[in-house]
C-alpha cells in the first residue's frame, strides 16, 4: 500500500500538511528558500524524482531520484529566484506516488544607486570663492528611485539639480 505525507515546514520549523507553499515576496535577483518534507505513511517504499515546472524555483537540495522507506521522510529545499516583478505561480511534481505542489511567489523589483564618484575634493579653497563639481546619479536597479539632493552644511550648496526626482530604471541625472 502506498501513502504520503507532504509536509511544508515554516521558519518556525513547525510541519503544516500542505500543497501549496508561497515564498512571500522576494527582491528581483535575489534567492528566497523553501523546505518541504515528504514523509512515507504507506507500507511500501515511496519513490519521488522532485521537479519544477519553470526556472524560477529550483530544487536546490534533495534533486534526483529517491526511495524512501515507509515511516521515513525526505527533506527538500525549494529556492525561489525571481528574474522579474509579478507574482509567479509554478508546480513542484514528485513523482507518480505523490500529489503536486503549487509554488508561489512574487519578486519585487528594487532600486540601485550608483555614483559617478563618492569623493569630491574641493582641496583649498579661497575664503569667499567657490569650486563647483557635477555628480552622474544613475539608477542601475530595475524600479524607479526616488531622489531628494540636499546639504546638510551651510559651506556647501547645491548650484543646480536640487529638489525631489524619480530617476527611470537605466537611467541618469546630473547634480
Amino acid at each position: 500500500r502506498f501513502g504520503h505525507e507532504a509536509v511544508g515546514l515554516g521558519h518556525d520549523g513547525v510541519g503544516h500538511r500542505r500543497r501549496v507553499l508561497d515564498q512571500g515576496v522576494v527582491d528581483v535577483g535575489q534567492v528566497g528558500s523553501l523546505t518541504l518534507r515528504i514523509r512515507s505513511t504507506g507500507t511500501a517504499p515511496l519513490h519521488v524524482t522532485p521537479s519544477v515546472s519553470c526556472a524560477t524555483f529550483v530544487v536546490a537540495i534533495g534533486d534526483g531520484p529517491h526511495t524512501i522507506a515507509p515511516g521515513d521522510s525526505l527533506q527538500l529545499t525549494v529556492n525561489f529566484i525571481p528574474t522579474s516583478a509579478g507574482p509567479v505561480e509554478c508546480t513542484l511534481s514528485l513523482g507518480a506516488d505523490c500529489p503536486t505542489v503549487t509554488l508561489r511567489g512574487t519578486g519585487r523589483a528594487q532600486p540601485q544607486c550608483s555614483l559617478s564618484t563618492n569623493l569630491l575634493d574641493y582641496g583649498p579653497v579661497a575664503v569667499g570663492g567657490g569650486v563647483s563639481y557635477t555628480i552622474r546619479v544613475r539608477n542601475v536597479g530595475n524600479a524607479p528611485m526616488d531622489i531628494a539632493p540636499s546639504s546638510s552644511c551651510a559651506a556647501f550648496t547645491m548650484t543646480a539639480g536640487g529638489g525631489a526626482s524619480t530617476i527611470a530604471p537605466g537611467r541618469s541625472e546630473e547634480h
